[in-house]
């Protein structure tokens, strides 16, 4: 396949947004658990389930999508205990 340099840059600015929004995620999800680990104030059932789900989406954003099956009954626990 041959590429223009027009496609090449779209390539590039695509790769560069998904790779931004990558480690946003790792960053911000990991801060999540850690801030539910350390903090005494976000000791409640659905804080800690949601602290879980940020820890599997760290998980499933550098491995496999098994932890992502993981994650679902997370989820729906954090309804289920917010309801």
């Amino acid at each position: 396949i041959e590429l223009e340099e027009t496609d090449w840059v779209i390539i590039r600015l695509a790769l560069s947004v998904i790779a931004t929004v990558l480690f946003i995620g790792l960053f911000l999800n990991s801060l999540l658990f850690i801030t539910t680990l350390r903090s005494s104030n976000l000791r409640s059932t659905c804080n800690i389930l949601i602290g879980w789900c940020s820890l599997f989406d760290v998980i499933h954003q550098v491995t496999e999508d098994y932890f992502l099956r993981s994650a679902f009954p997370l989820v729906f626990s954090v309804c289920s205990a917010s309801g």
